[in-house]
């Protein structure tokens, strides 16, 4: 089976899917638009990983990153957003913003607190790998 790790990703976004009013695919681009502003979620740097691996069923992702709990209302965001089916942006290691989740396979999160930092896990599984946002 393919696998795609992603080395350097940075810059994370979140959106809830329920706020997408636009999120067309043509090939490997995605046409996106919303009623809101993706989250920026501010995550320790370097603990951001991408991986996709192709599977019988589509294309599976899991996305991971950590946040110090210094900031009681970021906190209370991500675990807003974490009940809520999501699409995650980001920038990859040559500069592309990507789109992982689609409105039809979003991405579920879960939060964790581990000591002084919160980890979070997005995943899921669509029919297409992780597209990159059309300009």
């Amino acid at each position: 089976m393919a696998t795609n790790h992603v080395s350097m990703p940075h810059s994370p976004a979140l959106m809830s899917v329920k706020e997408l009013w636009k999120f067309i695919i043509i090939g490997t681009q995605v046409h996106l638009g919303g009623s809101a502003v993706p989250y920026p979620v501010e995550i320790t740097p370097g603990t951001l990983t991408v991986d996709e691996e192709a599977t019988e069923e589509g294309w599976s992702v899991q996305i991971e990153f950590k946040t110090r709990r210094n900031d009681r209302k970021a906190e209370q965001m991500l675990r807003i957003l974490a009940k809520t089916p999501l699409v995650m942006l980001y920038v990859d290691e040559y500069g592309e913003r990507r789109v992982a989740g689609q409105p039809d396979f979003p991405l579920d999160m879960t939060v964790t607190a581990v000591g002084g930092i919160l980890l979070c896990t997005l995943s899921g599984t669509s029919p297409a790998p992780v597209a990159y946002m059309a300009e």
